[in-house]
């Protein structure tokens, strides 16, 4: 009898177990399961999951309490799922732990209740629409205040709860790029006692400042780790350290006390008195990397390596197996784009073959539907010939075999929302719209879709299927983005949903090809999206980019960079930095989970003044560009040229990138 009972309590224990987590719900109980997390010294610590949301633990990171409630949420394929939108700042108030602030790319939070509600931070004139927030901060003594680090926009700041902004950024001359542009802001952190004094690292490396408002000056803090070009991610004023001990110990995430009950945030939360420092220990600020934490004091203006603490996770360290294959598959691709017509010309194609490897290189990039919708080869996918839009240029089994048998990588290239024959298709069903003419939007040059379009993603994810089936070893899609030239103010899309980002449209049409694609998948991005933070301009967000692709390839072309940008450097040595800065950026912004593959600038431009150039000069040019990107830790380049003239490739290459491959070890990643 007794052992009937004792059976009947054990199955009636699994199932209550069964019962306490849903089918497929995540638990988090360690920081070691979030994207990135803040600390507090009484043991409260607020944590971000990009996926399950914001967390908030009052035993420091024992037991966790949801409070994503209140935040917005993204708008994405498959639409059944309440996905918070991503977080890129969460900053605490070191004096109340009550406070805290968070950030999506363009809007602001403040909770004042431990999470419990939130209030938006209305963001208006002189901040831009387009601004995207990379950083955040409270003033401790002054509840009101509020200041934002931007992407590329500088740095803002309120004392009005957001009625009013004052822009900073002409305080930050040493940041200034040319054309307008400034430095990232990539962490922010008011002094808790004197408020007019904002403490800022700026993005990728380059330092941290302190903005000195009652006299208005910006001081350069010489941040120990700059020579290295070190980021700082985090930044936060803590009371002096005292010997560490087990709550230091739990803070760090290394307690391996189990999981309790999930701590309750109360209606009324008490109230905190003003968590000053002890006598004799007083105020440091912690500037934390991805693998160390800095700690600068104001008083003796020096810094210190303090034990390893990091506060956000890299990509490196979360990478999936499957991640892992395509990266390794993709990495260390060397080559030059060829056009469907010179794809499908033996002639041709076997001279840019020879050139190719002649060189030291060993990949293509090929044409499969161009930027006018021409499906380039003899697609059977019942989209393609519904729209009629099936061009043969080349068979695609016959280039393969062709390449496969010298050792040649093949990368298909798609373009995705500019093609003139969907936008033609029923009646422009499927365009990008002009409010002003109730007719299809168009800029007089090129034939735009609408990004929020599922028939469109579907159309161009069952080529990309298709391909894979045929053999190809990876595809790109391009234009993945939102136009920009015209009057773009005149377009609606009018399949957007309501609370719809343009990030959310690249990212729905992305996770349909994740679902049907398994071989490496690409895109290229503007040059300027790989060197600032400007997902909010047109859409391409490298950090959401990067969880769906495995190879991002900035068109770091020179000339497609205003002459103002960076314009301090000669020519030849700008075009140099461009692609080593370019693709340093690139890699920081992908989170460090993406192969990047530069597209190297292989044609000249009248406007400024590279058609007087010698072949020599061009010459030395195009290997100026290599190097830089190689040095900028490139895993890969495209040398691209629209006409398939790459004369200017004289010389063997093999030389950069043996010295690249033998040395890649002992590279850093930032």
């Amino acid at each position: 009898m007794f052992k009937k009972i004792l059976g009947c309590f054990f199955i009636f224990c699994i199932l209550l177990l069964m019962s306490a987590v849903e089918p497929g719900e995540t638990k988090l109980w360690s920081l070691e399961d979030f994207n990135f997390w803040i600390t507090h010294h009484s043991g409260i610590v607020y944590a971000y999951h990009h996926v399950e949301g914001l967390y908030i633990s009052k035993d420091y990171g024992n037991t966790w309490a949801d409070i994503t409630q209140g935040l917005p949420h993204k708008v994405v394929y498959p639409f059944d799922t309440n996905e918070i939108r991503r977080l890129t700042c969460l900053y605490l108030d070191p004096l109340n732990p009550r406070r805290v602030l968070v950030s999506t790319s363009s809007e602001l939070y403040l909770s004042c209740n431990y999470g419990k509600n939130w209030e938006k931070i209305p963001l208006d004139q002189p901040v831009s629409r387009v601004v995207t927030i990379k950083s955040c901060a409270l003033a401790s003594e002054d509840a009101d205040r509020i200041a934002i680090g931007t992407g590329f926009n500088g740095l803002y700041e309120t004392k009005d709860r957001g009625l009013t902004w004052t822009d900073h950024s002409n305080k930050l001359g040493p940041l200034k790029q040319g054309l307008g542009f400034y430095e990232e802001i990539s962490s922010l952190a008011y002094d808790p006692e004197k408020n007019d004094r904002i403490y800022f690292s700026a993005g990728f490396g380059k330092g941290v400042y302190l903005l000195d408002l009652t006299e208005n000056k910006l001081v350069d803090l010489d941040f120990s780790g700059r020579s290295m070009s070190i980021p700082i991610v985090e930044m936060a004023f803590r009371p002096q350290p005292k010997p560490i001990g087990e709550e230091l110990a739990k803070i760090r995430g290394l307690s391996s006390d189990p999981p309790g009950e999930t701590p309750e945030i109360v209606n009324e939360p008490p109230v905190f008195e003003a968590l000053h420092p002890e006598p004799g220990f007083g105020w440091i600020l912690q500037a934390s990397s991805y693998y160390n934490a800095y700690t600068y004091s104001p008083e003796q203006q020096n810094w210190r390596v303090a034990p390893r603490n990091p506060v956000r996770k890299m990509g490196l360290e979360i990478l999936t197996e499957g991640k892992k294959a395509r990266l390794e598959k993709s990495a260390e691709k060397y080559g030059i784009y060829v056009s469907a017509y010179h794809g499908g010309d033996k002639s041709r194609l076997k001279n840019h073959l020879k050139l190719v490897k002649d060189r030291g290189m060993n990949s293509i990039v090929v044409d499969m539907k161009d930027e006018y919708g021409i499906v380039c080869y003899d697609s059977k996918v019942d989209k393609a010939l519904e729209i009629d839009s099936i061009d043969k240029r080349l068979d695609v089994k016959e280039l393969l075999k062709t390449c496969h048998d010298q050792g040649i990588y093949v990368i298909g290239r798609i373009v995705v929302f500019k093609d003139k024959y969907l936008y033609n298709y029923m009646d422009n069903k499927y365009a990008a719209w002009d409010k002003t003419t109730d007719k299809a939007w168009f800029n007089g040059k090129e034939y735009w879709l609408d990004p929020f379009c599922q028939w469109i993603w579907e159309y161009n994810a069952s080529l990309a299927v298709e391909l894979e089936g045929l053999g190809i070893d990876e595809i790109q899609f391009d234009y993945i983005r939102f136009p920009t030239d015209g009057y773009v103010r005149n377009i609606i899309y009018r399949f957007e949903k309501q609370g719809q980002a343009r990030s959310d449209a690249l990212e729905s049409f992305l996770r349909v090809v994740q679902e049907k694609v398994s071989i490496p998948i690409g895109t290229d991005v503007y040059g300027f999206n790989g060197w600032f933070h400007m997902g909010n301009w047109m859409g391409q967000d490298i950090p959401m980019l990067s969880e769906y692709v495995d190879v991002i390839q900035p068109m770091n072309y020179p000339n497609h960079f205003a002459l103002d940008f960076l314009k301090w450097m000669t020519y030849t040595d700008r075009a140099n930095y461009i692609q080593k800065e370019g693709t340093r950026r690139t890699a920081m912004l992908g989170n460090y989970n993406i192969v990047v593959r530069p597209y190297m600038q292989a044609f000249l431009m009248n406007i400024y003044g590279e058609m007087s150039m010698t072949p020599q000069e061009y010459e030395f040019f195009l290997d100026t560009q290599a190097k830089g990107a190689l040095d900028g830790h490139a895993s890969g380049f495209t040398f691209w040229n629209a006409s398939n003239n790459y004369y200017m490739i004289a010389n063997d290459l093999s030389p950069y990138i043996k010295e690249y491959e033998e040395n890649k070890a002992m590279r850093i990643p930032f």
